[in-house]
């Protein structure tokens, strides 16, 4: 997989943010909204020590299980000021287990309040997955 094959690009939007997110994989899919959610905010860690944290969730279906894992993620950043740069992911269309490293927060630039339902999609497209995630701020 080359970077090319996967990514994210900031959609434009009145009140909120939203992202669209493509990848060949499901997992790289999941860690790519992670890492374009990061982006938005502006988010900086600490290089120099490291914080492993395990989630574990099922859901009803894939667009609930990512809405479930950004917004679990997003809680950790603002209750433990930690985010991370390293996703070892196991999707299926309803299970995840993820086992996350990353550091303790540096700083922020625009605080994201909660990952919503609005426009929410997630698809298989011929030979890719896709996602359109819309953030509340």
């Amino acid at each position: 997989m080359t970077e090319e094959d996967r990514g994210h690009r900031d959609i434009d939007h009145t009140a909120d943010w939203a992202l669209d997110i493509w990848a060949p994989e499901l997992e790289s899919l999941f860690e790519e909204a992670a890492i374009g959610m990061y982006g938005l905010s502006g988010v900086k860690t600490e290089d120099t020590r490291r914080i492993s944290r395990t989630i574990e969730l099922e859901r009803s279906d894939r667009a609930s299980l990512l809405v479930g894992f950004l917004s679990e993620i997003l809680y950790w950043l603002q209750a433990d000021r930690v985010a991370f740069d390293n996703f070892q992911l196991h999707c299926s269309d309803v299970r995840l287990e993820a086992h996350l490293t990353g550091g303790p927060l540096v700083s922020v630039d625009k605080e994201i309040k909660a990952v919503t339902w609005h426009d929410l999609r997630v698809e298989l497209e011929e030979t890719d997955w896709e996602a359109r995630v819309t953030f509340d701020v």
